[in-house]
């Protein structure tokens, strides 16, 4: 069952969106129909009081378009009755400096934002309206120089990171914010956990400092139509202690807004009802089989396009995808290119070409690309390979190995299945991974790998609304599988005649081609001893309220050491 996340019967121009931007939104983003939340969110925020407001929104329910939109109505709708106008023509133009800042936690979701915000602005010319508005983004890991030049020619809608809009806020004097009329805290949830409380604070201030200035020195102007102060909007899938204290100071009387698919989850961020959730119980030392069989088994099947694999660590992450593309390789002696080196100014064009484009499919995963990410690779690596897994069609198959760094906020278009091999730090944080699949109301499938002593953890997932259900015997899809020629799915009778291995052995094969390669490898045997040590230190991260289900003496660590390909702990 579709959940149902678009109003029938409804359009944006219904809801008070200018018919350009309804148009532009049919035919470039082929949006007929606002969603629930934009129903909900876009008429408060066009209303002529401009109060502040809280958006609680799932992951996937439209919400940048919630907020965006408001945004760019009034600045159209402004300029083509006001271009002519003595005392405000002058403000529709990129001189006038910044109207709109949105803020994210990371650079991904900035880039997402960002990319939508520039299709947005591709809109098609009519009498009265033409293109003034500049957008831009100014993230960590960029350079600073070319930032700064394009804040002095003049941005109006501005895109970026708390850290870095605080820097250029302290030392960009051409940046002008005096006319700042839309603040935006998006994930608000996310820009706490990453700790950003005192950054945001530091920003408030400094904003309206700035406003007091304009309005002492009459550079401040009223614009009908826009907000008379600062209209600020903070976005939450979940609304917790920590948002309700950023609410506090960073908001004056806000409107609540969510929908009641919503406002049932206490507090919760709502699990699509079309999600299929299930999990695999293994010992440690069978993990890494366990992992290739379900990798195998999801993309033998026609409809999985995408699949996005979440472990705890990068050096995990790392290791896995070296081993899944060199392991099998008869001819390779498992050395990989260095694609993480810490200065990215000395990555070649080579390196980001490999990434966006995928690996070729591999003896392990044929017809199949695979992509990792997470948060210790170069800026530019990780752009490379959001943008490559996002381009591949609903006909290729791909698999992206990742941290939580892609957990939230990073739109990843028709995921088919979620499989987080490494069950995550909190609750919250399972359900903001399992909100890549499912979306906009299409089928999804989520699979969690749990050990025997972590079966309790079944019970906190269904006191929070998520109930799994087993899925066995994964290791008998195996002897169906292929491996290039280098694993034979056969073995001989006495009378010479081929007979199909047993899933035992064909699972101790596979393994042993995993511990033969790194055994080979000195470069793969470190990575795999970096992954193991990071891997036990993250098992230590877990909640206080979840450490007798995730205690590191319930680990059996030679038994860990297996899942890393190892024939001991280092």
């Amino acid at each position: 069952e579709a959940a149902p996340l678009f109003v029938k019967n409804e359009t944006f121009t219904g809801i008070g969106i200018d018919p350009l931007l309804s148009l532009h939104l049919s035919k470039k983003f082929e949006f007929e129909k606002p969603t629930l939340i934009q129903k909900a969110s876009i008429p408060v925020l066009l209303d002529p009081t401009h109060n502040d407001a809280i958006i609680q929104a799932q992951t996937g329910s439209g919400k940048t378009l919630a907020f965006l939109l408001p945004i760019l109505h009034s600045l159209i709708r402004s300029a083509a009755r006001q271009s002519t106008h003595p005392t405000t023509q002058h403000m529709f133009s990129r001189t006038a400096g910044t109207f709109a800042i949105i803020l994210a936690p990371t650079r991904e979701l900035a880039h997402q934002i960002s990319e939508v915000l520039d299709s947005l602005l591709k809109y098609s010319l009519q009498m009265h309206y033409r293109h003034w508005i500049v957008s831009s983004i100014v993230v960590g890991g960029e350079k600073r120089k070319s930032e700064k030049a394009r804040l002095r020619k003049g941005v109006n809608i501005l895109v970026c990171t708390p850290g870095r809009l605080l820097d250029h806020l302290r030392t960009t004097d051409s940046f002008d914010v005096s006319n700042l009329r839309w603040l935006i805290l998006d994930e608000a949830d996310n820009l706490l956990h990453l700790g950003f409380e005192e950054t945001l604070r530091d920003i408030l201030k400094i904003l309206d400092t700035k406003r007091d200035v304009g309005l002492y020195n009459q550079t401040r102007v009223h614009v009908p139509g826009w907000p008379r102060g600062r209209q600020t909007v903070l976005c939450s899938a979940t609304i917790e202690a920590g948002v309700k204290r950023l609410a506090e100071y960073a908001l004056v009387k806000p409107n609540f807004i969510r929908v009641a698919a919503v406002a049932d989850t206490n507090d919760a961020a709502t699990i699509p009802k079309q999600l299929k959730q299930s999990y695999v119980l293994t010992p440690p030392k069978l993990r890494l089989v366990t992992l290739i069989a379900l990798l195998r088994k999801i993309t033998s099947t026609p409809n999985a396009s995408k699949v996005v694999v979440f472990m705890a660590t990068g050096d995990s992450v790392d290791f896995h995808f070296d081993s899944f593309i060199h392991a099998l390789d008869s001819n390779d002696t498992g050395a990989g290119i260095d694609l993480d080196a810490e200065d990215e100014d000395d990555k070649t064009t080579y390196d980001a070409v490999k990434l966006k484009a995928g690996v070729q499919p591999t003896n392990l995963f044929p017809n199949v690309r695979l992509f990792k990410l997470h948060g210790s690779m170069p800026h530019a690596h990780r752009q490379a390979t959001y943008t490559g897994f996002c381009a591949q069609s609903n006909e290729d198959k791909s698999i992206l190995l990742c941290t939580d760094v892609a957990a939230r906020g990073l739109d990843l278009p028709d995921v088919a299945h979620i499989v987080q091999y490494d069950p995550p730090g909190e609750v919250r944080d399972y359900i903001h991974r399992i909100g890549r699949t499912a979306r906009l109301g299409r089928q999804g499938a989520a699979t969690l790998f749990l050990m025997p002593s972590e079966l309790l953890y079944l019970e906190t997932l269904k006191s929070a609304g998520c109930d799994l259900v087993p899925t066995n015997n994964l290791l008998e899809f195996l002897p169906q599988c292929k491996f290039g020629g280098v694993l034979e799915s056969y073995t001989t009778h006495a009378n010479g005649k081929p007979k199909r291995k047993t899933f035992e052995v064909a699972a101790t094969d596979l393994h042993m081609a995993f511990e033969r390669h790194i055994m080979a490898s000195p470069s793969s045997n470190k990575a795999a001893q970096k992954a193991y040590t990071s891997q036990i230190r993250a098992y230590a991260t877990h909640t206080v309220a979840e450490r007798h289900i995730f205690h590191i003496k319930n680990l059996h660590l030679g038994h860990w050491a297996k899942s890393f390909a190892l024939r001991e702990a280092p």
